[in-house]
């Protein structure tokens, strides 16, 4: 089934990240004239990803931390978006966050991987706590990611190569169900 969008209330105030000379900020912004509101803003890592509780209470952005050459170390930012508070933290070690879904109102699902490895991690992580529940390391180059109603699906192709793929299917809980698709080739080949 599609993901319902929630759409706020008419004139209701909307939440964005604005970037003032490169730190970003959680703001309420007019829905009309996309311009901050006056109030509370919170600091927050720049992301290309997020999520929302299924309630909307909450918002999850992922955080990149580089250190040198070192791989960047990945973690979890949850906010509470009445009071646009911060709302808890969770690490989830090197790598990198490719995509998040919140598929339970205490199951959030995390993509995440260290380039170049040939695998990917999905994490099941408790909101509530906040704490990691499960790991689970996929072989494969990770192809494309979408989030449904209540599964994370994954599309993988083969380590390095052009081959067939394959589709994946987690559930709230982590518990995944694998098809290969033989018939569909993806990949890519790195110099």
């Amino acid at each position: 089934a599609p993901a319902a969008f929630h759409a706020p209330k008419p004139g209701a105030p909307l939440l964005a990240i604005v970037h003032d000379g490169g730190a970003a900020r959680l703001v309420r912004v007019d829905p009309r004239s996309l311009r901050p509101l006056r109030g509370r803003a919170l600091k927050v890592p720049s992301s290309s990803s997020w999520a929302f509780s299924p309630d909307r209470s909450y918002l999850v952005l992922p955080r990149h931390e580089q250190a040198g050459r070192a791989a960047p170390r990945a973690s979890l930012r949850f906010v509470d978006v009445r009071r646009l508070r911060a709302a808890g933290h969770v690490s989830l070690g090197r790598g990198t966050v490719d995509a998040l879904a919140w598929l339970a109102r205490d199951r959030l699902l995390v993509v995440h991987h260290l380039c170049c490895s040939g695998t990917f991690d999905v994490v099941v992580v408790a909101p509530s706590r906040p704490r990691i529940v499960r790991r689970t390391t996929i072989d494969g180059d990770l192809a494309h990611v979408a989030s449904m109603r209540h599964e994370l699906v994954v599309l993988t192709a083969p380590p390095g190569r052009i081959g067939p793929s394959q589709l994946s299917a987690f559930d709230a809980e982590g518990r995944v169900r694998s098809v290969a698709l033989q018939g569909i080739r993806a990949g890519r080949v790195l110099p």
